[in-house]
């Protein structure tokens, strides 16, 4: 049960969250929504993950306690870095794509979302799965709970930096100049750039999996006379895998995909059942596996070759697409990577 309506009752399930959520698409869309009231709204998609997703669930689990499927569960540690460009990045060196392998292989992951505010993010890790060691990986291994617990992220306390400071002391900021030095020098040979290091925020990010078995729930406000909304759960909302890394947002960007086919195809009524089985299938063939499963070519072909123009070893190109298209794959082993 979930208390503080916005008439200041009690409600139901995840009610009250829905006028929070109306008025912040209001404030991001006035012109749209600026009229809209919770008696309008046919669905919800809640896609965040942790409390964000969890206040909308009925039994509303704490992060320890796990939800109903997977408790969550650590996959090992991760450093993240958060900073904002200062132009544009086009992901070309010397006027040629940036090799995402090549990244992987040093465990690293960059993205520069190119948005209004040039946010950026640089996400470090011990070793691709099944890969090899990387200079980061004994790094990694000797990463000390003073870090874990000062680096993690906090609204409460200003960030550590790539400069240092922080609140980091004794063997956590000895352990974090060796990280640092280390991560500079993968950055550099893959010619990742970084503004002024005081502008770099730090946080230590434990790798994690979960899930619930659920993707849909019925949120009822008493201001709005108790009338039950759906709201349907996908990306980390629903779960997540986030030791494989692109494979867990895309997978939230694939269910979103087909959500939205099924409530222009089926209504909001026999969407829930629809997305139910599509969520199952994807529990079944996704969770609770090995992070060897990021390498099976069925997983593969969904996540990095479906829809894209691919090379083959002859030079021609194929953009493949469906189970006609996977197949093209198998039979083309050949395709570049």
């Amino acid at each position: 049960q979930v208390q503080g309506c916005a008439d200041g009752s009690p409600s139901n399930i995840g009610g009250c969250h829905l006028q929070e959520a109306l008025a912040a698409a209001q404030g991001e869309h006035p012109e749209g929504l600026g009229s809209t009231s919770v008696a309008d709204l046919a669905a919800v998609m809640c896609t965040g993950g942790g409390s964000t997703a969890f206040k909308y669930r009925a039994d509303l689990p704490e992060v320890e306690a796990g939800p109903e499927g997977r408790p969550y569960t650590p996959q090992g540690d991760g450093v993240y870095l958060t900073f904002r460009h200062e132009g544009h990045e086009d992901y070309l060196r010397g006027g040629k794509p940036m090799n995402g392998a090549a990244l992987d292989k040093r465990g690293v992951s960059y993205v520069a979302s190119n948005n209004v505010h040039r946010n950026a993010q640089i996400y470090s890790f011990p070793r691709s799965p099944l890969g090899p060691e990387t200079p980061l990986t004994p790094v990694f291994a000797s990463m000390p709970d003073g870090f874990k617990k000062t680096a993690g992220f906090s609204t409460a306390r200003e960030p550590v930096t790539l400069a240092g400071g922080g609140g980091l002391e004794g063997e956590a900021a000895e352990w974090f100049l060796a990280y640092r030095a280390t991560l500079l020098a993968e950055l550099k040979a893959l010619e990742v750039p970084l503004p002024d290091h005081s502008s770099v925020a730090v946080y230590y990010a434990q790798r994690s999996e979960w899930y619930w078995t659920s993707t849909t729930q019925d949120a009822e406000c008493a201001s709005d006379g108790g009338r039950p909304v759906p709201v349907f759960f996908l990306g980390d909302a629903a779960g997540c895998t986030d030791y494989w890394r692109g494979q867990s947002g895309g997978r939230g960007l694939l269910a979103g995909s087909a959500l939205a086919g099924m409530l222009a195809q089926l209504g909001v009524a026999d969407a829930k059942a629809a997305f139910q089985d599509y969520w199952d299938d994807v529990v079944a063939s996704e969770f609770n596996q090995g992070s060897e499963i990021m390498y099976r070519p069925s997983n593969q072909y969904k996540y990095r070759v479906e829809g894209r123009k691919l090379e083959l070893t002859d030079g021609s190109e194929v953009e493949l697409h469906g189970e006609i298209g996977f197949q093209e794959y198998l039979r083309h082993g050949g395709l570049k990577q």
